[in-house]
């Protein structure tokens, strides 16, 4: 019984690392300062990321930067797919490098 739970600790904090990535990279940059809002929790006085794990800010802050630099190689290619690709990486990279100033 022992071995059955710690085989499904692993699981857990891989799991509770992606909702927090997930809560972050679905957050909005908080226009009044640095930090993040969740939805829905706009108006509250603590930004998400001040609750978040360090390493998980750590890491979407670095796909973010990966992500921006990604989509401006991208931006002239002659493919209207790739562009719109590109555009849509940027937007979603942008509230995370704004808000965490990445």
């Amino acid at each position: 019984m022992a071995r059955a739970s710690a085989d499904r600790a692993p699981a857990r904090k891989r799991s509770k690392v992606q909702r927090a990535a997930a809560r972050l990279w679905a957050a909005t940059a908080n226009p009044d300062g640095p930090g993040l809002l969740e939805r829905g929790l706009e108006f509250g006085a603590t930004a998400a990321a001040d609750r978040a794990d360090p390493l998980v800010v750590e890491a979407l802050v670095r796909l973010a930067r990966l992500s921006d630099s990604v989509a401006e190689d991208l931006r002239d290619c002659p493919d209207p797919a790739v562009r719109r690709s590109a555009a849509v990486l940027a937007a979603r990279a942008h509230p995370i490098l704004a808000g965490l100033g990445g």
